[in-house]
């Protein structure tokens, strides 16, 4: 697959995290806390030769920071070394206190890990398999190698690379390792470091946050989890509730012990499957029931937010942000309702999969805002089915009582208009206070501007899709390629149904007419389809990663494609060895907006909080720092320009916003072919730019002409029907679908 430098890399990572996917209800007391910052680090970027690493907080008062920081003694970097301190926070005196640590000579953070209550502090060095105790005044109490404990064994716990975590309550402290084998070892020590408990079981476990005497441990066999506490003799486990939720996958941070209102609590970082955040919520639990007990970015806390429980019914939540700080919050409970719609006007925005990148930005609007305030509906969240969805919420905006802001991905657009669904979006152009027509780039400003001069949607960000091909390529005749057993092949694709889909989805009126509800499933068009059946055929027709190959290979001569990242055009240059240019639509690419394209309902009473919420989006401030997909081009011409400096850059320079850009290598690929961009000249980016200036919007062709077309497709493919008695059922199917 295609590798798109340290950035992409970085947020695909980030995405493996998850659980299972939940339908909490939502908790009597959702929302009810008040947000005070506690403290806020700054981290070093990737460029400085030293990291911060801070570990979990046990209340408001006390917490543990383990700062890593560096020296460089010479040359080599085995001369290295790391100098760790414990640090405590008195937030009465507004002080940092130190504590001497030892040092250690390894060379990652994330070998160290720290526990603490209110008289002692545990450190445990996985490198050296050290265990250290400190007192309150942080004087060192004494010191136990790892592996001098009877029962922790070197077959449970390997290196530093292993599962370790470390908890202690007002009694006892817990190590939990897990190594590459299927066993793991739970460890009770006193604070004299002598051996209390320790078993060796099958099945993942975690320690989870607590906030009375005694940890609670999640033991996980097959999916199935179930708490345990130790009794008052610390001898053996004792079973105290099951967790009846589903759980795919969990980081150990995320559970939390219960109390008298809930039996667990977990933070859910839930995906809908597209690799993107769908919810971060603190979900309790009671007797198997879930309740969401607060949404964690209605608080303007980031998606790597972690909550840890106080001792006084609230939350402390350490929040990783995006401009490399690190954050530690209280949530205190408080009785004044959902803080953040009081007295605030409450608007809908819904759609069908709403996007993490829209989230985000109603979460940040929530918090900014003092007018109003954004639910968001998630149809598909309510349907099993996304007809069911669609339909349901085609409905509401039929009915024009619920809805204020509709997100268009998957719904007809076009129908929605030809409907009076939609309102001009002309108005808040003239009183915007962020942005203008003119601040837009004017191929996307044109697709946004129907035939009557209307605007009914807008969005963020846009890709570019055609059938890229070389620049002396030219298709005069399909039935030439339409040879059994040839050596060349047209489209660099083997699976018929997505070439196909591909070619439709931005045919315009070429073969569904439906203004004047015509089909046009000509000659040219029977050809290609043999032509698809004859390629996915061919034994030269591998899967999607080796389309790339083929090309390199001189084998096909057509990429059908997105260009997703403005990186991939330039590499599609470098395997056409020739300037690119799109097949079909006038040699023009499509304008494919992004998953954040919304319009405004028009029986809306709410359209000036609308607004509002654009001229967030659009604010150079919000616009630059969420930068909305980053596989996306900016639909604003000043980011645009951004772009363009950052592609071309020889040296470091500021850009709008006054930050600082340095310049980097970035590698796109796949397969055995990759590509090294260290900025690519002026020249080739304008051949992109002029790209970018003739593309055209078009309008997708509704599931309800595609589906007749790929399902008969499928069946001529798969050599159940003939072609021409399955151009015939299209035709049929489809006169039937334009007559509804």
């Amino acid at each position: 697959m295609r590798k798109m430098g340290l950035l992409f890399c970085i947020f695909c990572l980030m995405m493996l995290y998850g659980c299972g996917k939940t339908d909490p209800r939502f908790a009597d007391e959702y929302n009810c806390y008040e947000k005070k910052e506690i403290i806020t680090f700054e981290q070093p970027t990737e460029l400085d030769r030293g990291v911060t690493y801070t570990t979990k907080l046990y209340d408001p008062d006390h917490f543990l920071l383990l700062e890593i920081s560096n020296e460089m003694t010479g040359s080599d970097v085995d001369d290295w070394k790391w100098a760790y301190r414990i640090k405590e926070l008195d937030t009465e005196k507004g002080q940092l206190l130190d504590a001497e640590f030892p040092e250690v000579n390894v060379m990652n953070a994330l070998n160290l890990e720290i526990a603490s209550n209110d008289y002692y502090t545990v450190i445990v060095d996985k490198v050296n398999r050290e265990i250290y105790i400190y007192d309150k005044e942080n004087a060192m109490l004494g010191s136990k190698g790892l592996d001098e404990i009877e029962g922790f064994t070197d077959a449970s716990f390997d290196d530093e690379g292993d599962f370790l975590r470390v908890v202690c309550d007002d009694e006892m402290i817990y190590i939990l390792a897990e190594g590459d084998s299927d066993k793991s070892v739970l460890c009770l020590l006193n604070f004299d470091l002598q051996v209390v408990y320790c078993e060796e079981t099958d099945g993942e476990r975690r320690l989870c946050n607590n906030r009375d005497s005694g940890c609670a441990i999640a033991v996980a066999n097959n999916g199935d989890y179930r708490f345990y506490k130790y009794n008052a003799k610390r001898k053996k486990l004792e079973e105290e509730r099951q967790m009846k939720c589903q759980w795919l996958a969990c980081r150990d941070e995320c559970i939390i012990d219960g109390n008298d209102k809930y039996d667990y609590y977990y933070t859910n970082l839930g995906t809908n499957g597209n690799i993107q955040w769908e919810e971060n919520n603190l979900i309790g639990v009671k007797n198997g029931t879930p309740y969401c007990v607060l949404d964690a970015r209605e608080f303007g806390f980031s998606d790597n937010a972690i909550f840890f429980p106080d001792r006084e019914g609230g939350f402390i939540v350490e929040d990783w942000g995006k401009k490399g700080t690190t954050t530690f919050w209280h949530l205190e409970k408080s009785n004044n309702g959902t803080l953040l719609k009081s007295n605030k006007t409450v608007m809908t925005i819904a759609g069908l999969g709403i996007s993490a990148e829209i989230r985000e930005l109603i979460y940040g609007f929530n918090n900014s805002s003092k007018d109003y305030f954004i639910e968001i509906e998630d149809y598909e969240e309510q349907k099993d089915q996304e007809n069911d969805a669609r339909n349901s919420l085609y409905v509401d905006l039929i009915e024009g009582n619920k809805v204020d802001g509709i997100l268009l991905f998957k719904m007809p657009k076009e129908k929605c208009i030809q409907n009076g669904m939609l309102a001009d979006l002309n108005q808040y152009f003239e009183q915007s206070g962020a942005v203008s027509k003119d601040s837009f780039v004017d191929s996307v400003m044109n697709g946004m501007e129907a035939d009557d001069g209307k605007i009914y949607s807008v969005y963020t960000g846009f890709q570019l899709g055609g059938q890229f091909c070389r620049s002396d390529f030219e298709i005069e005749n399909l039935s030439d390629y339409c040879t059994p057993n040839s050596e060349r092949l047209l489209y660099a694709d083997g699976d018929p149904v997505r070439m196909l889909s591909n070619m439709l989805r931005y045919s315009k009126s070429r073969y569904i007419d439906t203004k004047n509800t015509e089909v046009h499933l000509d000659d040219e068009f029977k050809k290609e389809l043999m032509l698809m059946k004859m390629q996915a055929e061919s034994s030269l027709i591998g899967d999607e990663d080796y389309a790339e190959l083929l090309i390199r290979d001189g084998r096909a001569d057509v990429l059908m494609e997105k260009i997703e990242f403005p990186y991939a055009y330039f590499f599609y240059e470098f395997l056409f060895q020739s300037r690119i240019h799109t097949i079909g639509n006038q040699n023009r690419a499509v304008i494919i907006p992004n998953l954040t394209e919304m319009g405004i309902c028009a029986d809306s009473a709410n359209k000036e909080g609308m607004y509002e919420f654009l001229d967030y989006i659009f604010s150079a401030s919000n616009y630059y720092d969420n930068k909305l997909g980053i596989t996306d081009f900016p639909v604003l011409k000043s980011a645009l320009e951004d772009r363009r400096k950052e592609m071309t850059m020889k040296q470091a320079y500021e850009d709008s916003m006054g930050n600082e850009v340095l310049p980097h290598s970035f590698d796109y690929g796949v397969g055995e072919i990759s590509y090294e961009f260290k900025g690519v000249s002026d020249e080739d980016y304008m051949s992109l730019q002029k790209m970018i200036d003739e593309a055209e919007y078009i309008e997708p062709m509704d599931n309800r002409y595609m589906d007749p077309i790929l399902d008969e497709a499928s069946g001529y493919f798969a050599g159940k029907i003939d072609l021409e008695k399955a151009v015939a059922n299209m035709e049929n199917r489809l006169k039937i679908a334009l007559n509804e």
